[in-house]
């Protein structure tokens, strides 16, 4: 299934990005980023969150998209949450030792002096990695949900700006059981 999304806290964008290093859509022209021709805002939480899914009709389902980011590394993040209440309560998808995807399990309790990571998770993409890369995520322990909603939450702190994260061609994708 095609993924659709909604930018429902008003700060992300859909359009052509022209960043100095976020500038380049994996399929097509347009992606959804955090701002698509300078720096994100400070102190922002922004969620994009997809359209309803049905697991429980695919065989072997996983969440897929590409994504390149260039954020404040330790202060600023990005993560997937799911949902399948209808968004009353999320949960933090996946972790940070799960292959193709997170690239930090930080939390502020385990930076110690640092007191850095204070809108981790413990489950996030942070830092820069500016070359859209693919992202894959195995969803079979959730294949029985019939109404399950994904959301990337977009976190900055209060001080520096960078220029955020583009992501592309996000698709759940799995075998129709007939």
């Amino acid at each position: 299934n095609e993924g659709s999304v909604n930018a429902s806290s008003g700060y992300w964008e859909r359009g052509i990005p022209t960043g100095t290093l976020l500038n380049t859509a994996s399929s097509g022209s347009n992606v959804y980023g955090t701002n698509l021709d300078g720096n994100y805002l400070d102190s922002m939480k922004a969620y994009l969150i997809s359209e309803c899914y049905d697991l429980s009709i695919l065989a072997n389902p996983a969440l897929k998209f590409n994504m390149s980011f260039d954020l404040e590394e330790n202060w600023d993040v990005i993560y997937v949450e799911y949902s399948i209440d209808s968004g009353q309560s999320w949960n933090v998808l996946g972790s940070a030792t799960d292959l193709t995807w997170y690239n930090s399990d930080r939390t502020n309790a385990s930076s110690g002096d640092l007191d850095d990571c204070q809108n981790c998770p413990g489950a996030q993409w942070t830092g820069t990695d500016t070359t859209m890369q693919p992202y894959s995520y195995n969803l079979a322990t959730l294949n029985s949900e019939t109404n399950i909603i994904f959301r990337f939450v977009f976190h900055s702190d209060q001080f520096k700006n960078q220029e955020g994260v583009i992501i592309d061609d996000l698709i759940v994708e799995g075998t129709t059981l007939s």
